[in-house]
This record gives C-alpha cells, sequence and structure tokens, in this order.
C-alpha cells in the first residue's frame, strides 16, 4: 500500500512538473531577447580607436546608451528651462561623470581618469523621464562651463541628450520599439538617402530628398513596420556568417531618415529581400520582417535611380 502511495506522489510531482513548464512557456514573452550591456561599460577607460561612438549612462540597474544631443544652448538656461517644460520633463535624479563620456547615478560604478586635468569642464547634470514615455528613454539635461581662455564672458553650454536602453529587453512585434519608445510617429520630416554605389561616403554628404509621410504607400510601410514581427540576426542569411560587413556596405542604401522636431533623428534601412532594419547607438541590429513585396515597391519608389 505504500508503495502505491509513493508511486502515486511521484506520478502527481512528474504531472505538475510538466503543467508548471507549459505554464511557463506560455507565460513567456514571444520575440526576441537582446542581451543586457555590461555594467563594467561605465567603469572602463575610453577607447578612441574602438569601432562605437556611443556614451554609457548606468540608472538602475540598466545601461543606456546615446549617440544623439537633440539641442544646445548656449549661454541660455532660460531656453533649457523652456525645452524642459515642452518635452514635459520629470526630474529622475542627479547623475555623475568625470569625463563626460562616461555617466553613473551611482558614483561608484563610474571611470575615474588617473589624472584629472587641471582645466576640466565643471558639470551640473540631471536625469529626466518624459511624461507618458516608456522608462527605456531618459533625458540627460546639464550645464558645461568652460574655462576662461581670454578677457571675453565665460561660456556656458546647456544641453539636453537621449539616452535609450535597447538591451535586456524582449522585442516581439515592431510596435514595441517603434512606437512604445522611439515614438516614430512623432517624427514630423521624412527624408529619403540613397547611397548607391557611393555608400562610402558621409550621410551628411549624401542628397536627401524630403517626402510626405501621408503618401499612402509610405503610410502602408510604417503601419507593416509597426506590426512586423522581429527577427534575430543569426536567423537572418544575409547577416549571418562570413561577408555580412560586405553585403551591408552594397544593399544598405535604402534608408529614411526620421526627425522630429525636437532634434530627435531615427534611420530606417529597407532591404528588397522583405525586412526593415534599425541600428542602434550600441551598433545593434534590430531586424523586422516586412512584406517583401511592400519593400520593393517603397524601393523602386523612393530609391530607384
Amino acid at each position: 500500500m505504500k508503495k502505491k502511495v509513493e508511486l502515486i506522489g511521484l506520478i502527481l510531482l512528474v504531472i505538475c512538473g510538466v503543467w508548471g513548464i507549459l505554464y511557463l512557456k506560455a507565460g513567456a514573452k514571444k520575440g526576441v531577447y537582446y542581451e543586457p550591456l555590461e555594467e563594467s561599460i561605465v567603469s572602463a577607460p575610453y577607447d578612441p580607436m574602438a569601432c562605437y561612438a556611443y556614451s554609457p549612462l548606468y540608472h538602475r540597474g540598466k545601461i543606456y546608451v546615446s549617440g544623439n544631443r537633440i539641442e544646445d544652448f548656449d549661454n541660455s538656461l532660460e531656453g533649457l528651462t523652456s525645452m524642459i517644460e515642452k518635452l514635459q520633463l520629470e526630474e529622475l535624479s542627479e547623475v555623475y561623470t568625470y569625463d563626460s563620456s562616461h555617466w553613473s547615478t551611482d558614483k561608484t560604478k563610474l571611470f575615474k581618469p588617473f589624472k584629472k586635468k587641471e582645466n576640466s569642464a565643471k558639470r551640473d547634470t540631471k536625469i529626466y523621464s518624459r511624461k507618458g514615455y516608456s522608462e527605456n528613454r531618459i533625458y540627460l539635461c546639464g550645464k558645461v562651463e568652460f574655462p576662461l581662455i581670454s578677457d571675453e564672458e565665460e561660456r556656458v553650454n546647456y544641453f539636453i541628450e537621449t539616452y535609450t536602453c535597447l538591451n535586456g529587453i524582449t522585442l516581439a512585434y515592431g510596435r514595441e520599439l517603434f512606437e512604445d519608445i522611439l515614438h516614430l510617429e512623432e517624427m514630423e520630416k521624412v527624408y529619403t538617402c540613397h547611397w548607391g554605389e557611393e555608400y562610402y561616403l558621409e550621410k551628411d554628404s549624401v542628397p536627401k530628398k524630403k517626402i510626405d509621410p501621408k503618401e499612402e504607400l509610405f503610410s502602408s510601410f510604417f503601419s507593416a513596420l509597426y506590426e512586423g514581427e522581429f527577427i534575430a540576426e543569426e536567423d537572418v542569411a544575409e547577416f549571418a556568417g562570413e561577408g555580412v560587413e560586405e553585403y551591408m556596405a552594397q544593399h544598405m542604401n535604402n534608408t529614411f531618415i526620421m526627425k522630429g522636431s525636437y532634434g530627435e533623428e531615427a534611420e530606417i534601412h529597407v532591404f528588397s529581400e522583405g525586412y526593415a532594419l534599425f541600428i542602434s547607438d550600441e551598433n545593434r541590429k534590430f531586424i523586422v520582417q516586412v512584406d517583401k513585396q511592400l519593400c520593393n515597391q517603397i524601393i523602386k519608389k523612393y530609391f530607384s535611380n
């Protein structure tokens, strides 16, 4: 009798375990997981030879990065205050730095130079959230006081810079990135940028053409971008294996540059194979599956020579 009870108990335990696993799988979020950046990135010396151009910021266990200063105000505290009000920014915390490249709300995690420069700029900086917006985007607002180099009045530069956390997150559909975090729908100006055979040129050297974002074809693409599913980079043949850099250089020609009224900017690259690509400041690829026929219609209308 005792053995039967033990056997029944074992069977029930196995059944509960199986159901538990199925429940967890059902509850797990569908999508692509983007690995978190290491916290040590804010404590490591800046490497000017590295193939990245972003500034890391640590806040509450997350690493935010930025490559986009949206506004500068020379000697104008009023300009900074006015922009904070327009953006409806809410103060989160003071933030610290030694070199204006590494930032953190926790001083103990910061990179500390071996030798502080005598004429280093003074900094008075805070981070803000934007009312009604995702916590994955914050705003760095502050000032840099430049030391006197002549008899002229000391120059103070006030600035606002966006920082975005696109690591340590799971994304299933384009809407979760392009609407919930980047708010592309608020971008008022859209330009086409086609490198063609001159993909080696700097972006600012390539002719751009302004388009109407309300055009039917572009609106259809925009909707498809929001509804499309994210694909892991390793699951896209064109981005897997050797030759990816050459492929990128030769095929990443068809680019929409989107600009907001407050200096925000985003680039969406369209591929004839049927997907759109957004590259984050830390050079991470976010790939969304889009109808192949629609992509080719977009390329034909906006990017064909």
